[in-house]
């Protein structure tokens, strides 16, 4: 081999490349934090754009009872459930989204809140379906992952992921949807509009 020149120094070349990947190390570091700022990084944070946080939504992607997320979309319930008008809801729902609907309210009530009015909704569907992703999931969402359509244990694993969401004294009404999954479970978001 031949020699690269007297003015060659394997040390300064060496300096240069470490410099190089610093650099493309930092630039790393900046994208992923972009991402998690953007798309919430599977805890919750604030986002005006509605996609996965506190205020704007919240969600939870862990396989627990429930979650929760608000990408738009229409819920959907387990093939039993009938579409009927329910006492805890504005129009028909089915008796999953009654029921959570419900247990939010009772959740509110407790903490001295005022009950607010709730109704099942193909953005609420959408939005579980994206998984707090999508861009119907306005103008604040709330998203879980559940393992069934019960009411009541949804209600707590969206208490879990964010209560003082669901307690948001600005709040006037709610719009819920279940989206299931491909290996089992559910994906539930909740719409809150002041």
């Amino acid at each position: 081999m031949e020699p690269l020149g007297p003015d060659y120094d394997e040390s300064q070349e060496r300096r240069h490349g470490l410099w190089g990947l610093g650099v493309l190390v930092m630039i790393a570091l900046v994208v992923v934090a972009f991402i998690i700022i953007f798309t919430g990084g599977g805890s919750g944070k604030s986002n005006n754009n509605a996609t996965s946080s506190y205020g704007s939504g919240a969600f939870s992607d862990s396989p627990s009872k429930a979650h929760s997320s608000t990408p738009a979309g229409h819920s959907s319930s387990s093939a039993s459930s009938s579409s009927v008008p329910r006492a805890g809801c504005v129009g028909s729902c089915t008796a999953e989204v009654a029921a959570l609907a419900d247990a939010i309210n009772a959740l509110r009530t407790q903490h001295g809140l005022a009950a607010v009015a709730a109704s099942e909704s193909a953005n609420a569907q959408a939005c579980a379906a994206a998984r707090g992703g999508g861009s119907a999931c306005v103008p604040h969402y709330m998203y879980a992952r559940v393992s069934s359509t019960d009411g009541a244990a949804a209600a707590k694993a969206l208490e879990g992921v964010n209560e003082s969401w669901l307690l948001a004294k600005d709040a006037t009404r709610i719009e819920v949807g279940f989206s299931p999954i491909a290996g089992g479970g559910y994906n539930c978001a909740v719409l809150r509009f002041p």
